[in-house]
């Protein structure tokens, strides 16, 4: 009967090293994540869901005719960036990424902490009219 019992437990061990078993740590690997911008203001899709802590690289596709831009970041993040928008040219940031029409960018990012963040394009009046995505981060 020890004999068997070890048996079962080391199998159930190993299943669950294994990734076999329900018991077994979750790794979850980078996402890549594909977003498209329209020149109808919108980028598809409108809600991302992400985990936080794991790396992903957001594959941003700009499906129209005129300049857009994938802006990470909450609503104070996003407001600051309209403004610099406004006042000048777009600048690179680790947040975001210009993208002329036809090309697709990546920018690989990583969420530190649960909540409600978003992406939003500012290329002048874009981000008013609407073309912002909402990114649901989870533990």
């Amino acid at each position: 009967m020890k004999q068997r019992l070890t048996a079962v437990l080391t199998a159930a061990f190993l299943l669950a090293a294994c990734g076999g078993s329900p018991v077994a740590p979750t790794l979850t690997p980078a996402a890549d994540v594909k977003v498209a911008l329209t020149d109808t203001m919108r980028m598809d899709p409108a809600e991302l869901r992400v985990r936080v802590g794991v790396p992903v690289t957001f594959q941003v596709t700009n499906t129209g005719k005129i300049e857009h831009e994938f802006y990470i970041g909450s609503e104070a993040e996003q407001t600051a960036h309209d403004a610099e928008m406004l006042a000048g040219p777009m600048h690179e940031h680790l947040q975001g990424v210009g993208v002329a029409a036809g090309e697709t960018r990546e920018l690989s990012y990583t969420f530190e902490r649960a909540g409600t963040v978003f992406a939003g394009c500012h290329v002048p009046g874009h981000y008013a009219a609407g073309m912002v995505a909402t990114i649901v981060v989870t533990a």
